[in-house]
């Protein structure tokens, strides 16, 4: 009877172990999922970008792309309206910055591709697609580390063309662009590269 009971006080412990063992797997993975959750606080990112205005530092540059979800975000919070238009009016800071090779600031300006409209969303789009022509290697660099962004999926590559309207500009330009993704030939980048080309290609046919 008393080996019964130790052995049933056993399997008891064993039980609660296991009970808690998967309670704090519960726990760790609930905590996962809302780490992993996309929020963008637009104050914050308006404040980080508001110290970079005063000191373009690639300090200041990386804490503004450390405020910007990497993807689509399912939460907004904060002030939108007024950080996308202090962001916009000071569009010769950061188009200078893209297109000087700034790194941080050009991975900054592919995230908010998902959070832009209106005349921010075309000034963006603007930068990019020169950014595409002067420095395509950085172009395909930071679109490869995008390639699975929500925006990229659904919409198109950012600066290059949509799902739903071919890129727009003189023709003169966009065989520019082609020449310059041409000169880009690390086979890494080649998929991206070449799927570009073609929607450049596509928007020269159809120019009048």
């Amino acid at each position: 009877m008393k080996t019964l009971l130790k052995s049933q006080k056993a399997k008891l412990f064993l039980c609660l172990i296991a009970l808690g063992i998967l309670f704090s797997l519960s726990r760790g993975y609930q905590s996962t999922a809302k780490n992993d959750e996309q929020i963008i606080d637009w104050d914050k990112v308006r404040i980080a970008f508001e110290a970079y205005v005063k000191d373009s530092s690639p300090e200041n540059a990386k804490a503004f792309l450390c405020t910007l979800p990497k993807d689509k975000p399912e939460k907004e919070k904060g002030d939108k309206g007024k950080t996308a238009y202090y962001i916009y009016i000071n569009y010769s800071l950061w188009e200078s910055k893209v297109l000087a090779g700034d790194r941080y600031i050009t991975e900054a300006v592919f995230r908010l591709v998902s959070v832009a409209d209106g005349a921010f969303s075309e000034a963006i789009w603007e930068v990019l697609s020169t950014l595409a022509q002067i420095n395509p290697r950085l172009f395909l660099e930071v679109l490869y580390e995008y390639r699975n962004a929500w925006y990229v999926k659904h919409i198109g590559y950012p600066g290059i063309g949509t799902k739903y309207d071919v890129p727009r500009g003189p023709i003169s330009e966009l065989e520019m662009r082609i020449k310059a993704l041409e000169s880009v030939k690390d086979p890494k980048y080649s998929e991206l590269r070449d799927e570009c080309i073609r929607l450049l290609r596509k928007a020269i046919r159809k120019s009048p």
